[in-house]
Parts: C-alpha cells; structure tokens; sequence
C-alpha cells in the first residue's frame, strides 16, 4: 500500500449503509457516508486531497458461493456471493428478494469512494483490492449494530447473507479461517459445547440454501431449550429475536387459521423447492414454554405444507392438562 492510498478493511459488518448509518437501525447502523466524510476530514488535515482507494476483503476466506449455490440464487435475491462486507447484505435495492451483486465487497469500496469524492478527496484510478499493513495507522472507522441484534435480524427476516457473515464469525473467534467448511464445523462446535448431540447434524454452509445441509429436529429444540435456559443468559437474543405468530416479520401472514396461537408462538421458517420447516417456541394452555421443531420434506407444494406446520403449532398452543 502506497503513502498516497487509503485502504477500506472489511470487518464482516454486511449491513452497512450507502448513506449515513441509523443508530436506531440495524441494518444500516453503520454508513459509508459517515466513514467518507470522517476519512475525507482526516486526509484534508494532513493535507492530502488525492489518494486511491483500496479494499482489504481478506477476512474471509475460500469460494464466495456455497455447494449448491446458482447464479439464479443471486438473481432471485435469496444470496448474493460471500463477502466480509456489504451495503444492505448485498441487495440491489431495497426489498427483501431484489437481485444481489455479484462483487458484494467491491461494490461497497465502489461507493465509499464515491462518497469520498463528495467530500472533498480526488480518488485516483479505479477500487483496486490489496492487504492493509499489519500495523495500520486508522483514519476512522465505524461500527455495526451488536451481534445480538444482528442475530435478530437475521432471524426475523430470514437474511441468508447475514447467516453467511455470521457463521464465519465464529469461525474466525475460533481461530478457524473464514470459509465455508470452517464455519459450519465451528457452528456445530459451538452447539456441541452446550453439550447437544450433533453427530446427526450435517452443514455446508451457514445459512442453509447449500446442498447437503441436515439437522435432526431434535438439535434444533435442543438450542431452544437452551436459550431459554438460565445456564445460558447469552442465547437469550435467540429467543427474542424469533417472528411472532401472526404479527412480525416472516410470521405476521401465517397463522390466519389459527387465530387463536397469534402471539402464542415465535418461530423460524425454513423454505426451500420442496421442503419447508418451522422451529421456535410456543406457550401452552397450561402457560408453559416448549420447545418445537416440525420439517416436511418432498412436499407437493409449501403453501400448503406451512399450513400444516402452522397447524402443529397452533395444535401444541391448545394443549393442557386443564
């Protein structure tokens, strides 16, 4: 890296915003306008009105996209290729299934660039990738909303991308490099440790949508269980973060049969050609917690089969000994 450069150093943070961060938002806490115009202030006080740009995404690791994975998964906006850092997880715009670019990284030092220009700096030449030095000396930075809260989202909208970043996250806190088959192993490690049985459990990448994902029913209400266990106050975001039946997010259209389970379940969906599945919690008549994970695969058609795991749900919400 040369004196009159300035190299954008990916974090993992895949939500940033185009703009200037909300700090009420999750997606978007952190903005590339906001790290423009700090960086732009710094080098017009140091005197430099010209720099090139560079990107540093070397936090992860190995093949962008997961076994499996399509060119159509891009285009119907279900993933993009993974990248330690994004604007809006990739999106082209900003609805939940728009299409995802190809280049999530570059496309962000593309912007943040443009956005340096707004304030002042000449960049000179086109984003080019390189390694930052091992002692940089910091510009400005900003920071994404905590990973509790990602987690939340994650969930809520059923965000593949941000699963991605995450699992590779806890790759690399385990000192594992940031690809593909070190962060699924790291994720069942970190579940093993809560001391489940995951010798049944097969991942090939962290959100799912890969070939030769499974998980027994059992593994997922074994995490639940967990969460809502005192010995693990730290998973509790797992819990709260999870769509309510008939209300929020991925869950707030479902249930309209079952009138009566609104608010009385919060589960993840999982929806794949032919398969589709629903795990949380659900409070019972007797007002107890349990834990419950229903997955239908081969289905003829999942409009059909989420009813049904609706009705499950809705069925374990009826249940008491009264």
């Amino acid at each position: 890296v040369a004196a009159d450069e300035v190299v954008l150093v990916a974090g993992g943070d895949v939500l940033l915003a185009a703009g200037a961060g909300d700090p009420q938002a999750v997606n978007g806490r952190a903005g590339l306008d906001d790290l423009a115009a700090a960086t732009a202030a710094r080098l017009l006080q140091e005197g430099r009105s010209a720099v090139g740009v560079r990107l540093d995404d070397t936090l992860f690791s190995g093949p962008s996209m997961g076994p499996g994975w399509t060119q159509q998964d891009v285009n119907a906006g279900f993933v993009s290729p993974v990248a330690p850092i994004a604007v809006n997880a990739g999106r082209t715009r900003n609805a939940n299934y728009a299409p995802r670019v190809q280049d999530p990284a570059l496309n962000a030092a593309q912007t943040f660039a443009q956005r340096l220009t707004g304030y002042g700096v000449r960049v000179a030449g086109p984003v080019a990738r390189a390694v930052a030095p091992a002692d940089p000396v910091v510009l400005a930075e900003v920071r994404s909303a905590p990973v509790s809260e990602v987690v939340g989202l994650m969930l809520q909208v059923s965000e593949n991308n941000v699963a991605e970043s995450l699992a590779r996250l806890v790759a690399l806190d385990f000192g594992r490099p940031g690809a593909f088959p070190d962060a699924a192993g790291a994720v069942l490690d970190q579940v093993a440790l809560l001391g489940l049985d995951v010798s049944a459990a097969r991942l090939v990448d962290g959100s799912g949508l890969g070939d030769g994902n499974a998980l027994p029913p059992s593994l997922l209400t074994g995490v639940l269980s967990a969460a809502a266990s005192p010995n693990y106050p730290e998973l509790r975001p797992l819990l709260e973060g999870l769509p309510i039946a008939g209300l929020t997010c991925t869950l707030s259209d479902r249930f309209a049969k079952q009138p009566a389970a609104a608010g009385l379940v919060r589960g993840k969906t999982g929806n794949l050609l032919g398969v589709t599945s629903l795990a949380g919690t659900v409070v019972d008549a007797d007002g107890r917690l349990l834990a419950f994970a229903v997955m239908a695969d081969d289905v003829p058609g999942n409009v059909a089969a989420r009813a049904a795991l609706d009705d499950v749900a809705a069925r374990i919400a009826a249940c008491g000994c009264r």
